[in-house]
Protein backbone atom coordinates (compact mmCIF):
# COMPACT_ATOMS: atom_id res chain seq x y z
CA UNK A 1 0.00 0.00 0.00
CA UNK A 2 1.44 3.43 -1.07
CA UNK A 3 2.01 6.23 1.30
CA UNK A 4 -0.63 8.68 -0.63
CA UNK A 5 -3.52 5.28 0.40
CA UNK A 6 -5.41 5.23 3.38
CA UNK A 7 -7.32 1.84 4.04
CA UNK A 8 -10.69 1.61 2.70
CA UNK A 9 -11.48 -1.02 6.10
CA UNK A 10 -11.43 -4.63 6.56
CA UNK A 11 -11.10 -7.20 3.58
CA UNK A 12 -14.76 -8.31 4.49
CA UNK A 13 -16.29 -4.51 4.29
CA UNK A 14 -14.83 -4.15 0.79
CA UNK A 15 -16.25 -7.07 -0.10
CA UNK A 16 -19.90 -6.06 1.08
CA UNK A 17 -19.37 -2.36 0.21
CA UNK A 18 -18.25 -3.26 -3.17
CA UNK A 19 -21.65 -5.61 -3.87
CA UNK A 20 -23.51 -2.81 -1.86
CA UNK A 21 -22.93 0.09 -4.25
CA UNK A 22 -22.86 -2.07 -6.95
CA UNK A 23 -26.38 -3.20 -6.49
CA UNK A 24 -27.41 0.80 -5.15
CA UNK A 25 -26.05 2.02 -8.60
CA UNK A 26 -27.86 -0.54 -10.82
CA UNK A 27 -31.45 -0.30 -8.55
CA UNK A 28 -31.09 3.59 -8.71
CA UNK A 29 -30.80 3.85 -12.58
CA UNK A 30 -33.95 1.52 -12.79
CA UNK A 31 -36.19 3.01 -9.80
CA UNK A 32 -35.14 6.36 -8.98
CA UNK A 33 -33.57 7.95 -6.30
CA UNK A 34 -33.19 6.88 -2.51
CA UNK A 35 -33.98 9.97 0.39
CA UNK A 36 -33.38 9.64 4.04
CA UNK A 37 -37.01 9.54 5.46
CA UNK A 38 -37.37 12.51 7.81
CA UNK A 39 -40.58 11.62 8.67
CA UNK A 40 -39.71 9.68 12.16
CA UNK A 41 -41.85 11.76 14.54
CA UNK A 42 -40.19 9.41 17.52
CA UNK A 43 -38.82 6.01 17.88
CA UNK A 44 -41.74 3.88 17.29
CA UNK A 45 -42.60 0.13 18.44
CA UNK A 46 -41.65 -2.75 16.20
CA UNK A 47 -44.35 -5.18 15.89
CA UNK A 48 -42.02 -7.88 17.43
CA UNK A 49 -41.12 -7.94 20.63
CA UNK A 50 -37.28 -7.80 20.46
CA UNK A 51 -36.02 -9.40 23.68
CA UNK A 52 -35.78 -13.29 23.83
CA UNK A 53 -34.28 -16.12 25.22
CA UNK A 54 -32.85 -19.16 23.90
CA UNK A 55 -36.25 -21.02 24.21
CA UNK A 56 -38.35 -18.08 22.88
CA UNK A 57 -36.61 -16.78 19.49
CA UNK A 58 -38.37 -15.98 17.15
CA UNK A 59 -37.44 -16.71 13.73
CA UNK A 60 -39.95 -13.61 12.31
CA UNK A 61 -36.98 -11.23 13.13
CA UNK A 62 -37.65 -7.28 14.21
CA UNK A 63 -39.64 -5.02 11.59
CA UNK A 64 -41.23 -1.78 11.75
CA UNK A 65 -45.18 -1.36 12.14
CA UNK A 66 -45.41 -0.72 8.33
CA UNK A 67 -41.77 -2.81 7.64
CA UNK A 68 -38.23 -1.76 7.44
CA UNK A 69 -38.25 -1.07 3.52
CA UNK A 70 -37.45 -3.78 1.78
CA UNK A 71 -35.29 -4.13 -1.27
CA UNK A 72 -38.59 -2.87 -3.79
CA UNK A 73 -39.35 -0.43 -1.78
CA UNK A 74 -36.02 0.91 -0.77
CA UNK A 75 -35.99 3.17 -3.82
CA UNK A 76 -38.56 6.18 -4.23
CA UNK A 77 -39.98 6.81 -7.40
CA UNK A 78 -39.08 9.75 -9.84
CA UNK A 79 -40.91 12.22 -8.33
CA UNK A 80 -38.98 11.93 -4.89
CA UNK A 81 -36.51 13.80 -3.28
CA UNK A 82 -32.97 13.17 -4.69
CA UNK A 83 -30.13 12.65 -1.78
CA UNK A 84 -29.17 16.04 -2.57
CA UNK A 85 -32.47 17.51 -0.75
CA UNK A 86 -32.46 15.20 1.67
CA UNK A 87 -32.56 17.06 5.40
CA UNK A 88 -31.32 20.79 3.74
CA UNK A 89 -33.34 23.82 3.70
CA UNK A 90 -35.53 24.10 0.59
CA UNK A 91 -34.84 27.30 -1.67
CA UNK A 92 -38.14 29.46 -1.52
CA UNK A 93 -39.53 31.47 -4.54
CA UNK A 94 -40.31 34.47 -2.78
CA UNK A 95 -36.70 34.71 -0.84
CA UNK A 96 -36.46 38.09 0.32
CA UNK A 97 -32.94 39.53 2.08
CA UNK A 98 -32.06 37.65 5.28
CA UNK A 99 -29.42 39.31 7.27
CA UNK A 100 -31.05 37.64 10.04
CA UNK A 101 -32.34 34.24 8.92
CA UNK A 102 -33.42 33.09 12.22
CA UNK A 103 -35.88 34.56 15.21
CA UNK A 104 -36.19 33.15 18.58
CA UNK A 105 -34.49 29.40 17.33
CA UNK A 106 -37.17 28.92 14.62
CA UNK A 107 -36.10 29.58 10.82
CA UNK A 108 -38.16 33.01 9.36
CA UNK A 109 -40.08 32.18 6.88
CA UNK A 110 -38.70 33.15 3.19
CA UNK A 111 -35.49 32.91 4.83
CA UNK A 112 -35.37 28.99 4.13
CA UNK A 113 -32.47 29.38 1.62
CA UNK A 114 -30.11 31.34 3.47
CA UNK A 115 -29.00 28.57 5.97
CA UNK A 116 -27.50 26.74 3.15
CA UNK A 117 -24.58 29.32 3.42
CA UNK A 118 -25.37 30.96 6.80
CA UNK A 119 -21.95 30.13 9.11
CA UNK A 120 -23.77 31.01 12.08
CA UNK A 121 -27.08 28.98 11.25
CA UNK A 122 -25.97 26.18 9.25
CA UNK A 123 -28.83 24.01 7.82
CA UNK A 124 -30.84 24.81 11.06
CA UNK A 125 -30.99 27.73 13.45
CA UNK A 126 -28.43 28.11 15.58
CA UNK A 127 -25.17 25.89 14.10
CA UNK A 128 -22.29 27.58 13.82
CA UNK A 129 -19.18 26.82 11.73
CA UNK A 130 -16.11 28.12 12.17
CA UNK A 131 -14.94 27.09 8.74
CA UNK A 132 -17.69 27.85 6.75
CA UNK A 133 -21.11 26.85 6.06
CA UNK A 134 -21.45 25.35 2.41
CA UNK A 135 -24.97 23.37 1.07
CA UNK A 136 -26.64 23.54 4.43
CA UNK A 137 -23.17 21.77 6.17
CA UNK A 138 -20.20 22.44 7.89
CA UNK A 139 -16.99 22.38 5.95
CA UNK A 140 -14.61 20.37 7.91
CA UNK A 141 -12.00 21.43 10.03
CA UNK A 142 -8.82 19.55 8.68
CA UNK A 143 -6.76 18.89 11.75
CA UNK A 144 -3.96 16.52 10.20
CA UNK A 145 -3.63 16.36 6.52
CA UNK A 146 -2.82 12.85 5.46
CA UNK A 147 0.21 12.97 4.66
CA UNK A 148 1.41 14.13 8.31
CA UNK A 149 -0.18 11.11 9.61
CA UNK A 150 2.08 8.98 7.15
CA UNK A 151 5.41 8.04 6.94
CA UNK A 152 6.93 6.36 3.88
CA UNK A 153 5.36 3.27 2.07
CA UNK A 154 2.94 3.47 5.20
CA UNK A 155 -0.77 4.60 5.53
CA UNK A 156 -3.33 5.05 8.48
CA UNK A 157 -5.99 2.87 9.60
CA UNK A 158 -9.24 4.00 8.17
CA UNK A 159 -11.37 2.44 11.56
CA UNK A 160 -8.80 2.92 14.32
CA UNK A 161 -8.42 6.18 16.28
CA UNK A 162 -9.45 7.02 19.66
CA UNK A 163 -8.89 9.99 21.84
CA UNK A 164 -7.47 9.79 25.91
CA UNK A 165 -6.35 12.71 27.48
CA UNK A 166 -6.01 15.28 25.07
CA UNK A 167 -4.42 13.01 22.65
CA UNK A 168 -5.52 11.45 19.52
CA UNK A 169 -4.23 7.75 19.37
CA UNK A 170 -4.39 5.92 15.69
CA UNK A 171 -2.57 3.10 14.29
CA UNK A 172 -0.33 3.17 10.90
CA UNK A 173 0.11 0.36 8.73
CA UNK A 174 3.49 -0.12 6.80
CA UNK A 175 3.08 -2.85 3.43
CA UNK A 176 5.94 -4.91 3.17
CA UNK A 177 6.31 -7.76 0.52
CA UNK A 178 5.12 -10.30 2.43
CA UNK A 179 3.27 -8.95 5.76
CA UNK A 180 1.81 -6.11 6.92
CA UNK A 181 3.51 -4.06 10.23
CA UNK A 182 1.34 -1.82 12.76
CA UNK A 183 2.16 0.85 15.18
CA UNK A 184 0.28 2.98 17.15
CA UNK A 185 0.79 6.54 17.48
CA UNK A 186 -0.37 9.76 19.08
CA UNK A 187 -0.32 13.07 18.82
CA UNK A 188 -2.22 16.29 21.17
CA UNK A 189 -5.05 16.76 20.08
CA UNK A 190 -4.87 20.46 19.20
CA UNK A 191 -1.13 20.05 17.60
CA UNK A 192 2.34 19.10 18.64
CA UNK A 193 5.21 15.84 17.85
CA UNK A 194 4.16 12.56 17.13
CA UNK A 195 4.97 9.77 19.27
CA UNK A 196 5.08 6.12 18.44
CA UNK A 197 3.73 4.38 21.43
CA UNK A 198 3.47 0.51 20.07
CA UNK A 199 5.47 -0.60 17.76
CA UNK A 200 6.09 -2.98 15.23
CA UNK A 201 3.38 -5.41 15.27
CA UNK A 202 3.47 -7.59 12.32
CA UNK A 203 -0.24 -8.89 11.38
CA UNK A 204 -2.81 -8.78 8.62
CA UNK A 205 -5.64 -7.17 10.80
CA UNK A 206 -5.28 -5.00 13.71
CA UNK A 207 -7.44 -3.43 16.25
CA UNK A 208 -7.30 -1.62 19.41
CA UNK A 209 -8.60 0.76 22.28
CA UNK A 210 -7.55 3.01 25.09
CA UNK A 211 -8.31 3.37 29.11
CA UNK A 212 -6.75 4.84 32.02
CA UNK A 213 -4.88 2.04 31.87
CA UNK A 214 -3.02 1.77 28.80
CA UNK A 215 -3.63 0.18 25.19
CA UNK A 216 -5.18 -2.84 24.60
CA UNK A 217 -5.02 -4.68 21.11
CA UNK A 218 -5.91 -7.70 19.17
CA UNK A 219 -4.00 -8.96 15.56
CA UNK A 220 -4.61 -11.57 13.00
CA UNK A 221 -1.86 -13.05 10.86
CA UNK A 222 -2.29 -15.91 8.39
CA UNK A 223 1.02 -17.23 7.47
CA UNK A 224 1.14 -20.22 5.46
CA UNK A 225 -2.54 -20.57 5.90
CA UNK A 226 -1.92 -20.88 9.83
CA UNK A 227 -4.60 -18.74 11.69
CA UNK A 228 -2.79 -16.92 14.34
CA UNK A 229 -3.98 -14.93 17.09
CA UNK A 230 -2.58 -12.23 19.75
CA UNK A 231 -4.38 -10.14 22.32
CA UNK A 232 -1.90 -7.61 24.18
CA UNK A 233 -1.58 -5.03 26.48
CA UNK A 234 0.56 -2.07 27.39
CA UNK A 235 0.63 0.67 30.17
CA UNK A 236 0.58 3.75 29.41
CA UNK A 237 3.81 4.57 31.25
CA UNK A 238 5.79 1.41 29.81
CA UNK A 239 6.71 0.46 26.83
CA UNK A 240 6.60 -3.45 28.19
CA UNK A 241 4.01 -5.19 25.75
CA UNK A 242 2.12 -8.08 27.96
CA UNK A 243 0.21 -10.98 25.46
CA UNK A 244 -2.72 -11.79 27.41
CA UNK A 245 -3.26 -14.91 25.06
CA UNK A 246 -1.72 -16.07 21.68
CA UNK A 247 -2.63 -19.11 19.35
CA UNK A 248 -3.71 -20.57 16.25
CA UNK A 249 -7.25 -19.58 16.22
CA UNK A 250 -8.94 -16.79 14.33
CA UNK A 251 -9.97 -13.14 15.45
CA UNK A 252 -9.95 -11.54 12.04
CA UNK A 253 -12.17 -8.48 12.01
CA UNK A 254 -12.42 -8.88 15.92
CA UNK A 255 -13.52 -5.70 17.92
CA UNK A 256 -12.17 -4.88 21.26
CA UNK A 257 -13.43 -3.20 24.34
CA UNK A 258 -12.48 -3.00 27.89
CA UNK A 259 -14.02 -1.06 31.20
CA UNK A 260 -12.41 -0.61 34.74
CA UNK A 261 -11.63 -4.60 35.50
CA UNK A 262 -12.11 -6.59 32.23
CA UNK A 263 -11.15 -6.76 28.40
CA UNK A 264 -13.48 -8.37 25.78
CA UNK A 265 -12.38 -9.81 22.56
CA UNK A 266 -14.14 -11.52 19.73
CA UNK A 267 -12.39 -14.92 18.80
CA UNK A 268 -12.99 -18.22 16.39
CA UNK A 269 -12.27 -21.44 17.47
CA UNK A 270 -9.55 -20.45 20.05
CA UNK A 271 -10.54 -23.54 22.43
CA UNK A 272 -10.65 -25.86 19.80
CA UNK A 273 -14.20 -26.65 19.49
CA UNK A 274 -15.41 -25.30 16.36
CA UNK A 275 -17.19 -22.08 17.63
CA UNK A 276 -16.93 -18.34 17.59
CA UNK A 277 -17.42 -16.44 21.18
CA UNK A 278 -16.93 -12.99 22.83
CA UNK A 279 -14.42 -13.96 25.27
CA UNK A 280 -12.70 -11.81 28.34
CA UNK A 281 -9.90 -11.27 30.60
CA UNK A 282 -9.33 -9.91 33.60
CA UNK A 283 -7.17 -6.82 33.57
CA UNK A 284 -4.09 -6.59 33.10
CA UNK A 285 -2.93 -10.15 32.23
CA UNK A 286 -6.13 -12.67 33.45
CA UNK A 287 -6.20 -15.67 32.04
CA UNK A 288 -9.21 -15.80 29.02
CA UNK A 289 -12.45 -17.26 29.29
CA UNK A 290 -15.48 -17.92 26.91
CA UNK A 291 -18.27 -15.09 27.97
CA UNK A 292 -20.41 -15.17 25.46
CA UNK A 293 -21.07 -17.12 22.02
CA UNK A 294 -21.62 -15.58 18.00
CA UNK A 295 -19.40 -14.42 16.19
CA UNK A 296 -19.00 -10.36 17.22
CA UNK A 297 -18.38 -7.79 14.59
CA UNK A 298 -18.99 -5.14 16.96
CA UNK A 299 -19.00 -4.47 20.76
CA UNK A 300 -19.95 -1.74 23.02
CA UNK A 301 -20.59 -2.01 27.11
CA UNK A 302 -23.31 -0.23 28.50
CA UNK A 303 -23.80 -0.20 32.49
CA UNK A 304 -23.68 -3.73 33.65
CA UNK A 305 -24.01 -5.55 29.78
CA UNK A 306 -22.03 -6.32 27.18
CA UNK A 307 -23.70 -6.23 23.70
CA UNK A 308 -22.26 -7.41 20.69
CA UNK A 309 -23.29 -7.81 16.99
CA UNK A 310 -22.41 -10.63 14.28
CA UNK A 311 -24.59 -11.00 11.40
CA UNK A 312 -27.95 -11.07 11.92
CA UNK A 313 -28.13 -10.97 15.87
CA UNK A 314 -28.27 -8.79 18.20
CA UNK A 315 -26.83 -9.99 21.81
CA UNK A 316 -26.46 -8.53 25.53
CA UNK A 317 -25.02 -10.53 28.48
CA UNK A 318 -24.65 -8.99 31.89
CA UNK A 319 -20.76 -9.09 33.27
CA UNK A 320 -21.83 -12.02 35.51
CA UNK A 321 -23.20 -14.22 32.92
CA UNK A 322 -26.82 -13.79 33.32
CA UNK A 323 -29.30 -11.55 31.62
CA UNK A 324 -29.08 -13.02 28.14
CA UNK A 325 -31.13 -11.63 25.41
CA UNK A 326 -30.67 -11.60 21.56
CA UNK A 327 -32.23 -9.32 18.80
CA UNK A 328 -32.88 -10.58 15.61
CA UNK A 329 -32.24 -8.02 12.97
CA UNK A 330 -31.45 -9.52 9.60
CA UNK A 331 -29.84 -12.03 7.49
CA UNK A 332 -26.23 -11.99 6.73
CA UNK A 333 -25.35 -7.75 7.98
CA UNK A 334 -22.37 -6.55 9.48
CA UNK A 335 -23.82 -4.97 12.59
CA UNK A 336 -22.19 -1.31 14.13
CA UNK A 337 -23.03 -0.94 17.73
CA UNK A 338 -23.14 2.69 19.81
CA UNK A 339 -24.62 3.26 23.39
CA UNK A 340 -24.96 6.33 25.32
CA UNK A 341 -25.54 4.22 28.01
CA UNK A 342 -28.85 4.24 28.21
CA UNK A 343 -30.35 2.84 24.80
CA UNK A 344 -27.99 0.87 22.51
CA UNK A 345 -28.30 1.25 18.61
CA UNK A 346 -27.63 -0.50 15.50
CA UNK A 347 -28.16 -0.66 12.01
CA UNK A 348 -30.59 -2.87 10.52
CA UNK A 349 -31.11 -4.32 7.07
CA UNK A 350 -30.12 -6.56 4.39
CA UNK A 351 -26.08 -6.06 3.48
CA UNK A 352 -27.58 -5.03 -0.06
CA UNK A 353 -30.28 -2.54 0.33
CA UNK A 354 -32.18 0.05 2.23
CA UNK A 355 -30.89 0.21 6.14
CA UNK A 356 -32.71 1.52 9.28
CA UNK A 357 -31.17 2.65 12.59
CA UNK A 358 -32.90 0.86 15.47
CA UNK A 359 -32.11 0.72 19.39
CA UNK A 360 -33.62 -0.79 22.58
CA UNK A 361 -33.00 0.26 26.12
CA UNK A 362 -29.90 -1.38 27.61
CA UNK A 363 -32.32 -2.71 30.50
CA UNK A 364 -34.19 -4.44 27.75
CA UNK A 365 -37.79 -3.89 26.02
CA UNK A 366 -39.27 -3.23 22.80
CA UNK A 367 -37.26 -2.11 19.80
CA UNK A 368 -37.47 0.94 18.23
CA UNK A 369 -37.13 2.66 14.84
CA UNK A 370 -34.93 5.86 15.24
CA UNK A 371 -34.68 6.17 11.21
CA UNK A 372 -37.00 4.13 9.28
CA UNK A 373 -34.83 4.74 5.77
CA UNK A 374 -31.39 4.93 4.67
CA UNK A 375 -29.91 4.36 1.12
CA UNK A 376 -26.83 2.51 2.75
CA UNK A 377 -25.26 2.65 6.13
CA UNK A 378 -21.46 3.32 7.22
CA UNK A 379 -20.91 4.07 10.99
CA UNK A 380 -22.76 5.46 13.88
CA UNK A 381 -21.76 6.95 17.22
CA UNK A 382 -24.23 8.66 20.10
CA UNK A 383 -24.52 11.42 22.42
CA UNK A 384 -27.29 11.95 25.39
CA UNK A 385 -29.14 13.73 22.62
CA UNK A 386 -28.58 12.57 18.89
CA UNK A 387 -27.54 10.07 16.75
CA UNK A 388 -24.74 10.58 14.24
CA UNK A 389 -24.87 8.08 11.44
CA UNK A 390 -22.59 7.67 8.29
CA UNK A 391 -24.04 6.69 4.65
CA UNK A 392 -21.59 5.74 1.93
CA UNK A 393 -21.47 9.66 1.14
CA UNK A 394 -22.67 11.94 4.06
CA UNK A 395 -22.94 12.01 7.49
CA UNK A 396 -26.52 13.24 9.02
CA UNK A 397 -27.51 13.84 12.72
CA UNK A 398 -31.24 12.96 13.59
CA UNK A 399 -32.53 12.86 17.71
CA UNK A 400 -32.25 10.27 19.65
CA UNK A 401 -36.12 10.08 20.07
CA UNK A 402 -36.85 10.42 16.70
CA UNK A 403 -37.50 13.72 14.24
CA UNK A 404 -35.63 14.63 11.06
CA UNK A 405 -32.34 14.01 9.89
CA UNK A 406 -29.83 16.53 9.39
CA UNK A 407 -26.50 16.95 7.18
CA UNK A 408 -23.41 17.07 8.95
CA UNK A 409 -21.28 16.63 6.40
CA UNK A 410 -21.26 16.83 2.88
CA UNK A 411 -19.69 14.71 0.38
CA UNK A 412 -17.43 12.49 2.67
CA UNK A 413 -17.88 9.49 4.83
CA UNK A 414 -15.94 7.38 7.41
CA UNK A 415 -15.44 3.84 9.20
CA UNK A 416 -15.39 5.53 12.07
CA UNK A 417 -17.37 8.39 14.10
CA UNK A 418 -15.78 9.69 17.10
CA UNK A 419 -17.64 12.27 19.55
CA UNK A 420 -14.86 14.00 21.77
CA UNK A 421 -15.89 17.46 23.82
CA UNK A 422 -17.94 19.86 21.29
CA UNK A 423 -17.20 18.01 17.73
CA UNK A 424 -17.53 15.08 15.97
CA UNK A 425 -14.95 13.61 14.67
CA UNK A 426 -13.93 11.12 11.11
CA UNK A 427 -10.81 10.65 9.42
CA UNK A 428 -11.32 11.04 5.60
CA UNK A 429 -9.22 11.24 2.49
CA UNK A 430 -7.85 14.52 3.30
CA UNK A 431 -6.76 13.49 6.81
CA UNK A 432 -8.37 13.77 10.52
CA UNK A 433 -11.21 16.64 10.30
CA UNK A 434 -14.26 17.46 12.68
CA UNK A 435 -17.29 19.64 12.51
CA UNK A 436 -19.20 20.84 15.71
CA UNK A 437 -21.70 18.29 16.73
Amino acid sequence: MGASNFSLGSKRERSWLAIGLAWVTATACVTGHYEVDPSIAGPSRTDESAARDDSTASDDGVTSDDGVASDESAASDDSAASDDSVDKPTPVSNAKECSAPCAGGEVVSGCEDALTSDDDNCGICGRKCPEGCQDGACIPETLFPLDSLQESNSAVSWTSFAFHDDYVYYSVETAGQDDHTFQIKRRPLEGGTTETVVSNEVTAYFNFTVDDDGLYWVTYYAPNFKSLCTVKSQAHDSTTKVTIVSGEFNCDQSPIATNDTTLFWGSRDRTGQGSSSVDSATKPDGEPMVFGPGDPYTLVLAGDLVFWGDQGTVRSQALDGTAKSEYEISESNLVRLATDGKFVYWNYGPVIGSQAIHRVAASGGDVEVVVKTLPSFKAITVDADHVYYATYTDVYRVPSEGGPSVLMVAGKSSEQLVLQGEYLYFLSEDGLERVPK
